[in-house]
């Protein structure tokens, strides 16, 4: 059970969305190692609560040749050799966790995005601090969509604290399980 703990702060730079680019490279390139490493038997798919993430996500992919931009749509487009597997099921995909619902992937990335140290008053500043990854629904899906391995890429930093074990049970169980035996931590 792998947690990959990233560097660097989330940013909103003029976008609607939440992205961290270091997190989206770190992302990127165990996603092109463990494609290259496992050939076309392995599935994998890269989600994240944020359109702006998705993005970054795909400009770092773009960078490894795994996918391209189509130039009339602006829609992101797998590189045929990652499309499918050798049973002909979808190979790689990237998106926010609504375009993961009913799906499964071997192997699952989940970029947690988020990394802040805004303080916590109220609720509305909890909101603030945490987004998405306060939706269960949403986490639900995000942690569920793997078949053979799950690994979080974040900042183990939010999930410090009794705030955080009471508002984002499910990751910072999950970090725990990380922590323990059958689990290891790597710096992204």
């Amino acid at each position: 059970v792998p947690w990959s703990d990233g560097d660097g702060r989330e940013s909103r730079q003029g976008v609607p969305s939440w992205h961290r680019k270091s997190e989206a490279r770190a992302v990127a390139a165990e996603a092109k190692r463990l494609l290259e490493a496992c050939g076309d038997s392995v599935s994998i798919g890269i989600i994240t609560f944020y359109s702006a993430q998705r993005d970054a996500i795909f400009r770092e992919l773009k960078q490894f040749g795994l996918v391209d931009r189509d130039t009339e749509t602006g829609e992101w487009l797998t590189a045929d050799e990652y499309r499918k597997t050798n049973k002909g099921e979808e190979r790689f995909r990237v998106g926010t966790v609504d375009a993961f619902q009913g799906k499964e992937f071997d192997v699952v990335f989940l970029s947690m995005t988020r990394s802040n140290d805004l303080p916590i008053t109220d609720n509305r500043s909890l909101r603030r601090k945490f987004g998405h990854l306060m939706l269960e629904n949403r986490l639900c899906v995000a942690m569920s969509r793997q078949q053979r391995l799950l690994i979080v890429v974040g900042d183990s930093g939010m999930l410090r604290g009794e705030v955080a074990e009471q508002s984002l049970a499910g990751l910072v169980a999950f970090r725990k399980l990380c922590e323990g035996r059958h689990g290891c931590i790597v710096s992204a």
